[in-house]
């Protein structure tokens, strides 16, 4: 990486697109496309606002261009990427990666391997304490514990 070359861009067509990535292509081609807009924005210093070059990466990554560049051109998937990154901003999530456990424990920002074992153990620890449901019979929740 290198962090000189990293232009400052909106990225909001870029999440628009890891979007449609996954959901029209699933999982692998999206995680192709996030290498590929790694690579143009970190290490060649190209625009990922440009929707003509996030057409190319996502044809690099196996997506159909006219396909990509339709989408690009619309608003389609705009408020569900909206809503998404609001939800994130609920959750307090601020720096990027973010890794989310069990929906209530995070680890923000560059982190050493330290920091996501202590955060696991805290989730196993809280996993083993809760009441496990039906664990003596008992799946309606009235039972005692």
């Amino acid at each position: 990486m290198d962090f000189g070359r990293a232009l400052a861009a909106n990225t909001m067509a870029a999440h628009r697109l890891l979007r449609l990535a996954e959901h029209e292509y699933g999982p692998p081609v999206q995680h192709a496309l996030a290498e590929q807009l790694f690579e143009a924005h970190f290490a060649r210093g190209s625009d990922i606002g440009d929707p003509s070059l996030l057409a190319a990466l996502a044809a690099a990554a196996g997506m159909d261009a006219g396909r990509v560049r339709g989408y690009l051109a619309s608003e389609e998937g705009l408020a569900e990427v909206k809503e998404e990154i609001g939800a994130a901003r609920r959750l307090g999530i601020t720096a990027v990666p973010t890794f989310v456990f069990e929906g209530r424990y995070g680890v923000q920002g560059a982190q050493p391997a330290s920091a996501f074992l202590q955060t696991l153990e805290a989730v196993a620890r809280e996993s083993a304490a809760a009441p496990q449901s039906g664990a003596d019979g008992c799946d309606d929740g009235a039972c005692a514990v």
